[in-house]
């Protein structure tokens, strides 16, 4: 465990994150500290009012209609490429933030870093300077409007990850019948049988890499690895005459 002296050093590369958000890590090392000497287990919460905004409760079971194969393949095509274009820069930006402490900063402090990151606040600028304050705001607006759109792309793969874990069907829907792949029963079942396997473990994954940064790459990886399994199935992926808005959300 790092002194307060040692923590307070750091800091002052973050000041973007804001005072409460310094005040609220320091706190949570202390917390986690009194947590791992009593005996609780490292999952303690940085702030439970936090903890509940940041992020929906994770779900591991689809609670819908359980989906036909194509279906879930579309939501996984378009929840793979919201991860690419939202939660990898994301990631790439915060390596960047904290490349000047990453060779004596412990990999717990780069996790609440990163916890903190996704939950940036505005701070206060009462005392700042005209010229600081505009630029400030600036790159806090930035910040915040990326830290949305990754939450968004997180709620979207969660959703398509939940529907390949447990809420794929082994047929295709009425307006792909047509199309040459669908007669590959063989192929499709074992397809859902991957799916199911990777799904089920990408959604662990999702649900830690909001709170360790050290668990995000992986989940990139994993998700890698799943566009290469739903690859094979292109066709499956633009939406058919039966589900044209189904899964679909311009905003991502």
């Amino acid at each position: 465990m790092h002194s307060q002296h040692q923590l307070r050093s750091r800091l002052p590369q973050y000041s973007r994150y804001g005072e409460e958000s310094r005040s609220s890590f320091n706190n949570a090392l202390t917390r986690r500290h009194t947590a791992h000497n009593s005996g609780l287990n490292d999952d303690f919460s940085l702030d439970d009012k936090t903890k509940t905004n940041r992020f929906r409760t994770q779900q591991h079971s689809w609670s819908g209609r359980t989906l036909f194969f194509d279906e879930t393949i579309g939501l996984l095509d378009r929840g793979i490429e919201a991860a690419d274009k939202h939660i990898r820069p994301l990631q790439e930006a915060f390596q960047k933030e904290v490349s000047g402490i990453k060779f004596y900063a412990t990999q717990k402090v780069l996790d609440e870093l990163w916890e903190m990151r996704l939950d940036i606040k505005p701070k206060n600028r009462r005392n700042s300077k005209k010229e600081e304050a505009e630029g400030e705001i600036v790159e806090m607006e930035e910040m915040l409007e990326k830290n949305k759109q990754a939450k968004h792309a997180w709620a979207k793969v969660e959703k398509a990850l939940q529907a390949a874990a447990s809420g794929t069907k082994m047929t295709i829907s009425a307006g792909r019948r047509n199309i040459k792949k669908a007669d590959d029963k063989a192929g499709i079942e074992r397809t859902v049988s991957k799916l199911q396997t990777f799904g089920s473990q990408c959604l662990d994954l999702l649900s830690k890499s909001k709170k360790k940064y050290s668990e995000i790459e992986t989940l990139l990886k994993e998700l890698d690895f799943l566009k290469q399994i739903i690859e094979e199935w292109t066709e499956f992926a633009e939406p058919g005459t039966d589900d044209e808005n189904f899964g679909r959300d311009d905003g991502v």
